[in-house]
């Protein structure tokens, strides 16, 4: 398990919420590394045994995105769940629990074995209209440093989402 120790900043937290607790939402052609979406997260073990549909909506986080020609964004997926000893997980710090909306006592971590490509403008899966919310881009540098170290190390798997209308989350 991968953890990080970060010395206590400030980090603004998302934009107001509107009534009920709502989020501005932005079109999903504006996505940008950082922003936390809810997504049906395929696990690569999912994907090899067969299945095309994800279990449940999760919280994501968008690594990058690629393409500007054809947008894709790079998932990874967020989790509760303890990890084992074999996953590669980034524990999520209480400030950036703050910046997307996540109470902190969840014990948040990113998982960094698996992650979703999906073409943004044609995807089933992302969402049309997503809330605003991001982590802060210095944590994504340093996602991203560890997302690279277990990628080489080849220890990272990834599950190419594509579009079927008879699998439509995207609301």
């Amino acid at each position: 398990m991968i953890e990080t120790h970060r010395t206590e900043q400030s980090i603004a937290a998302p934009a107001h919420a509107g009534r009920n607790g709502n989020l501005p939402a932005k079109d999903r052609s504006l996505l940008a590394a950082g922003d936390m979406i809810i997504y049906p997260f395929l696990w690569h073990w999912q994907h090899q045994s067969g299945l095309q549909r994800a279990e449940k909506m999760r919280p994501c986080v968008v690594l990058m995105r690629i393409n500007e020609s054809d947008p894709t964004a790079i998932i990874l997926p967020i989790t509760t769940k303890a990890p084992s000893l074999r996953h590669d997980r980034l524990f999520v710090p209480a400030e950036e629990c703050a910046a997307i909306g996540m109470p902190h006592h969840l014990q948040a971590s990113i998982g960094l074995n698996d992650f979703n490509f999906d073409t943004i403008s044609t995807s089933t899966c992302i969402r049309k209209r997503v809330p605003m919310r991001s982590f802060s881009p210095q944590y994504m540098e340093h996602v991203m440093s560890e997302f690279r170290r277990v990628y080489d190390a080849k220890r990272a798997h990834s599950v190419t989402r594509i579009p079927d209308p008879d699998l439509e989350y995207s609301m």
